[in-house]
């Protein structure tokens, strides 16, 4: 909800829920995206070290409609490379 925008609770959830899925699986990385109209999304990703590979069209139930979509993707190598103090 908008009272809890920009208080850093998404940043740390996702944080956490990365740190589990690369503490319990060898996956090289994870794939992930926002539909374009979606900036604040997309920055905590950036934020957390996901990059941008590409764009598809996703249909976006929200708006009934195939939609522009940003893909990304965090490496195990740059999320381990972050965590480091």
């Amino acid at each position: 909800g908008e009272p809890y925008w920009n208080r850093g609770f998404m940043s740390e959830a996702c944080a956490a829920a990365l740190g589990w899925y690369f503490d319990v699986t060898r996956a090289p990385s994870i794939a992930s995206g926002v539909f374009h109209f979606n900036r604040a999304s997309l920055a905590i990703q950036k934020k957390l070290g996901f990059t941008e590979t590409g764009t598809t069209y996703r249909l976006c139930l929200a708006r009934g409609e195939e939609v522009r979509h940003i893909d990304t993707e965090l490496t195990r190598d740059t999320w381990m490379a972050r965590q480091s103090p």
